[in-house]
């Protein structure tokens, strides 16, 4: 018989349990496992565990999915997977140059290893050679298309509200999202920009509109 999963123990365990549990593990004992389990975890393990279910309960009634448009930077790429997991994303499709966490050579890429911290192990992922065929395939599959991007179409990202199933596409570090793909989405979102800068690091772009999305 294979050990109670870590969410389940933890919601059954007593209310003093769960607060010892969560001091950090450098000043307190692993709690007492449950009846007829020999798992053991620690304040940290537990933490992390409810955060987790706290994170995914706000996306898993919406299925959202991430489309990455030539990004050229291992690092954007690693750092995207990072917080797509925080955040419960279904997908990530790797569109054109998109570096993946495989090389050509079957290998896996440290750097983005580095960069994602695991997480590309974590959330699942597709690579395609044209993001414009990756997005009407997801147009036909029933996706809303939402494109991040400066565009005289664009709305305010705050104004944005995921349908059940939704895409958001990503674009290049320096050229943006392909005409192309911005002629067939449903909407453009745009992060108004106040400063002198023109733009933000995608990564930084994806971390802003995809944590406002867990409000809508």
């Amino acid at each position: 018989m294979g050990h109670a999963p870590v969410a389940q123990s933890v919601e059954h365990l007593p209310f003093k349990q769960r607060v010892v549990g969560s001091i950090p593990t450098w000043r307190t004992e692993t709690y007492r496992p449950l009846k007829k389990t020999k798992m053991s975890c620690s304040g940290r393990d537990i933490f992390l565990v409810l955060v987790s279910k706290i994170m995914k309960s706000n996306t898993s009634q919406k299925d959202i999915i991430v489309v990455l448009d030539n990004i050229r930077s291992v690092h954007n790429v690693g750092a995207i997977f990072r917080t797509a997991d925080a955040l419960g994303i279904d997908k990530i499709f790797l569109c054109g140059i998109t570096p993946a966490p495989i090389d050509r050579f079957g290998r896996e890429r440290s750097d983005l290893h580095k960069a994602a911290l695991g997480a590309e192990k974590s959330v699942s992922w597709e690579q395609h050679s044209s993001t414009l065929l990756c997005v009407e395939q997801l147009k036909n599959e029933g996706y809303s298309v939402v494109c991040v991007e400066q565009s005289k179409n664009s709305i305010d990202y705050k104004k944005v509200i995921p349908k059940n199933k939704t895409c958001f596409v990503f674009g290049n570090e320096v050229e943006g999202i392909s005409k192309e793909v911005l002629d067939v989405a449903d909407q453009i979102a745009e992060i108004s920009m106040v400063g002198k800068k023109e733009s933000l690091n995608v990564s930084v772009t994806f971390g802003i509109m995809m944590f406002r999305m867990l409000d809508r």
